[in-house]
């Protein structure tokens, strides 16, 4: 049995390629996804997922990180209801918030 001994720097998956190998993969994931309409709601959560993760590269400021964490909240908690999705959108456009995330999660030691 082949073992990866790679990882992706980012989220930590064991993946050959490491970090490319990581884009890699979630490029054809959603590739796939974006291929059936069924997905709608697992492509969302693919995507925030993936980009929470991969935040030095696709997170540039904190309504971003809001958007995406408040989205993965809204298609675990309440099953992508358009309702609470609209509510969400409108609160999010109330922040206009442009401040990097410049290593919003780094250790403080």
């Amino acid at each position: 049995m082949n073992q990866i001994t790679e990882k992706c720097i980012s989220g930590g998956a064991p993946v050959s390629g490491g970090s490319e190998g990581c884009q890699l993969l979630f490029d054809e994931v959603i590739a796939r996804e974006f291929k059936d309409f069924r997905y709608g709601i697992v492509l969302r959560m693919t995507v925030d997922a993936y980009l929470l993760q991969h935040q030095e590269r696709y997170i540039r400021s904190f309504s971003s990180h809001a958007a995406h964490l408040t989205g993965l909240c809204w298609a675990f908690e309440y099953d992508g209801s358009r309702r609470i999705g609209k509510l969400i959108r409108n609160w999010l456009g109330r922040n206009p918030e442009k401040k990097k995330v410049k290593n919003l999660f780094a250790s403080t030691n």
